[in-house]
């Protein structure tokens, strides 16, 4: 029992002192060693924090002083003689040295290094041990280091691989970018018509447009009627169709001028040159739907 109480007595002689004085952490920190006066700095092992208040038998096991080693997992080990703090069960799973993210002043984590880490990002980052994926986070089944980096969260690479829902589920202007205002009025799901590598260049469905083709080929959203064009108050689709526009089904129906301001050989068909000479206008000898009389 008495073996007991010394190594307890030992391990945690630091936080009585804590206890009983009712001195901060801060003020113990700064407080001076109770040793001799012999410069520790000069053995490549400077005393600082609870290390500061410790007596030199704690440490210097069977009055051993020289050879002792200086990294924190010797002593803090469950193999080593001193009965020191160690790392508890739940640990982050690591390599690397205790120094490498802990301070000599206390256990606090004062710098992370993702370095010595092993496993997959959600042994640690599960919302318990550290923060995890939020809420609202987009779904996927890819793992934190598919998009993210250990040196910060965002800006992320995003890889939509592994991603569960429709675009929309993620793309609706909230959790991420969505269909701008002046988008053409469609019913198509974002995939239809963009690529994950990229919104633009998009390859168009018309099946789930609900507007006619001159809401978005006005020349403004879509390439609309050239200067060249025909004038005609046709709607596009009398005569072109959504797959090309050429070939056109031609419509006279809706033209709104003579024939000859488009039969005048540049560069619709017009008179031959062996026409009758004739100041008669087309449509007193010919019809729209064929030019034979």
């Amino acid at each position: 029992m008495k073996n007991h109480f010394v190594v307890f007595f030992r391990k945690y002689f630091w936080l009585i002192i804590v206890v009983v004085s009712g001195m901060s952490i801060e003020a113990l920190q700064a407080a001076p060693a109770v040793t001799s006066d012999f410069n520790h700095d000069t053995t490549g092992f400077s005393l600082t924090g609870p290390h500061r208040v410790l007596e030199c038998n704690e440490c210097h096991i069977r009055g051993i002083f020289k050879g002792l080693p200086r990294r924190c997992v010797s002593c803090h080990d469950r193999g080593s003689m001193i009965g020191s703090s160690q790392k508890p069960l739940n640990h982050i799973v690591t390599t690397g040295d205790c120094e490498t993210c802990h301070s000599g002043r206390t256990w606090m984590v004062s710098r992370f290094d993702h370095s010595g880490v092993s496993g997959i990002c959600l042994n640690c980052h599960n919302n318990v041990q550290q923060i995890g994926k939020p809420p609202r986070h987009v779904a996927s089944s890819n793992n934190c280091d598919n998009c993210h980096l250990t040196v910060a969260w965002i800006p992320a690479r995003f890889d939509h691989r592994n991603l569960s829902g429709t675009c929309y589920s993620c793309h609706n202007g909230v959790t991420a970018t969505g269909k701008n205002p002046n988008h053409i009025t469609s019913s198509n799901n974002c995939d239809d018509c963009h690529s994950t590598v990229a919104w633009a260049p998009a390859r168009v469905d018309h099946t789930g447009i609900t507007n006619n083709c001159y809401s978005c080929h006005n020349g403004i959203k879509a390439r609309g009627k050239n200067q060249t064009h025909l004038a005609t108050n046709n709607i596009c689709e009398n005569c072109h169709r959504t797959t090309a526009w050429l070939p056109a089904n031609f419509k006279h129906t809706g033209i709104t001028t003579n024939c000859y301001s488009c039969h005048n050989n540049a560069p619709i068909p017009g008179k031959p040159k062996d026409h009758p000479n004739t100041d008669n206008v087309c449509e007193a000898c010919h019809k729209t739907s064929t030019w034979s009389l």
